[in-house]
């Protein structure tokens, strides 16, 4: 797991050319492992390049079934 990332945040892995519409995620299958782990170790590297050494992504917490703070409206 990179550094600075939660077990929440997802890892995408899809092929496009034969999953357009992103409906089937490959980041934890198998066959895509040695894919998956060079990608990771590329964003680390570039991200180490640029010198973020935090992910500061936030993270979705999805739909809720309440509205916002009304502060934030």
């Amino acid at each position: 797991m990179r550094r600075g990332v939660t077990p929440l945040v997802r890892a995408m892995l899809i092929v496009l050319a034969c999953d357009p519409d992103e409906r089937c995620n490959l980041v934890n299958d198998p066959r895509c492992a040695g894919v998956a782990a060079q990608l990771r170790a590329e964003l680390d590297r570039l991200m180490t390049e640029v010198g973020i050494t935090h992910d500061k992504m936030p993270l979705d917490d999805g739909v809720k079934q309440q509205l916002p703070d009304q502060k934030i409206r």
